[in-house]
């Protein structure tokens, strides 16, 4: 077993220094909390968590980091896992959510229904509202995206105007949140600068005073400041 001095010398032996990313780290390898990680833990947390994806990974990274920042702050007493009435607090207090909303959240984040939300559970919660960032090597260009031409000897069928609407539907499409969020859920999210888009239209309104496409003909530093005022920036 590693304990958690041999285990942060392991990860800064593989480039890991960040405090907080080192945190993170542990905190998911340590799957029952017991503040040592064994081997079977150590295999599970290289295999299952995509470590490696994740630090060759920047974008995922930095949403590494940022999670473990939050996560911290929302444990008040430092025990490394965050109870319901830190979060209730958090939830009810700071965001201005609901009682019913912060139940509701609770017993989505609290996976094994212990009473504690672990970090991993924190991260395996938020990390499903994000879409997925192709690492560099995956990413291809707009040429590389279109279809090969067929030989020249094989005839070429007519494009029709419907095959063209279909291949430009998925851009649009892929804009939008799968699923919308409660408003307590949405300002809990971190890393996201545009966490209103996961508001329905009716928590929108109720949020800012006004419909999406009002808000949208808003001047940026509009958006941004009041964004700012009722907390989802």
């Amino acid at each position: 077993t590693l304990d958690k001095e041999e285990f942060d010398a392991l990860l800064s032996a593989i480039g890991i220094y960040n405090a907080d990313a080192k945190f993170a780290c542990q905190a998911l390898a340590d799957e029952n909390a017991d503040g040592v990680v064994s081997a079977e833990e150590f295999i599970v947390w290289c295999k299952t968590d995509g470590i490696k994806e994740i630090i060759g990974n920047s974008h995922k990274f930095k949403m590494l980091l940022d999670i473990s920042k939050k996560f911290k702050s929302l444990d008040v007493d430092g025990g490394n896992t965050i109870d319901f009435e830190e979060f209730t607090t958090f939830v009810v207090h700071q965001s201005q959510g609901t009682m019913e909303e912060a139940n509701t959240l609770w017993q989505e984040l609290d996976e094994n229904g212990d009473g504690e939300i672990t970090f991993k559970e924190y991260w395996n919660w938020y990390k499903q509202w994000l879409p997925p960032q192709p690492p560099p090597s995956q990413k291809k260009t707009y040429a590389q995206s279109q279809p090969k031409a067929p030989p020249s000897s094989t005839p070429q069928p007519k494009a029709s105007p419907q095959k063209t609407q279909k291949k430009s539907a998925p851009a649009t499409s892929s804009s939008a949140p799968k699923q919308t969020l409660s408003i307590a859920e949405a300002k809990a999210l971190n890393g996201v600068s545009d966490k209103e888009r996961y508001l329905n239209d009716a928590d929108f309104t109720k949020v800012f005073g006004m419909d999406k496409n009002a808000f949208s003909a808003l001047k940026g530093w509009k958006q941004r400041q009041l964004k700012k005022n009722k907390g989802f920036f």
